[in-house]
């Protein structure tokens, strides 16, 4: 009698466990090839909104293929560029490195076949200081 109530608080705990903790972000599991799906832009000059969280579908071939090893394939219309990336599962930072620039992107969402990517950046041109919010949903397709 005391193994079964052991086994079923045992159970207990498990169920409890797994109900407080998302296992998928404690383990992430974003190697595989991912396509772009949709994605959202905030544009901003001089501090003013120009676009506001203006959404978008995505109809071209935009894919990512994450290795393993921490290397990876941008794929767009059919040209391939190799890339570097890294996941931080503490920060829920995803850095990627394409032809020597890295653009680190806040992971917002991280399920086993979604995932959306979010970075702001901003420069200078002619004069005006240009910010761009951006995310972009991702889904898995193997």
């Amino acid at each position: 009698m005391k193994k079964i109530n052991l086994i079923f608080s045992l159970l207990a705990f498990a169920f409890v466990l797994s109900a407080c903790v998302n296992l998928e972000k404690v383990l992430p599991q974003n190697t595989g090839t991912w396509k772009a799906v949709s994605g959202k832009t905030s544009t901003f000059e001089d501090g003013v909104a120009v676009v506001t969280d203006s959404t978008y579908t995505i109809t071209e071939e935009i894919t990512f293929q994450f290795n393993e090893d921490g290397t990876g394939v941008y794929t767009e219309d059919g040209q391939d560029t190799d890339f570097e990336w890294s996941y931080n599962a503490e920060d829920e930072k995803l850095s990627m490195t394409m032809d020597g620039i890295t653009i680190v992107y806040d992971v917002l969402e991280f399920t086993r076949n979604t995932m959306t990517i979010f970075t702001s950046f901003e420069f200078e041109f002619f004069g005006i200081n240009i910010k761009t919010d951006s995310s972009l949903d991702l889904e898995k397709t193997e």
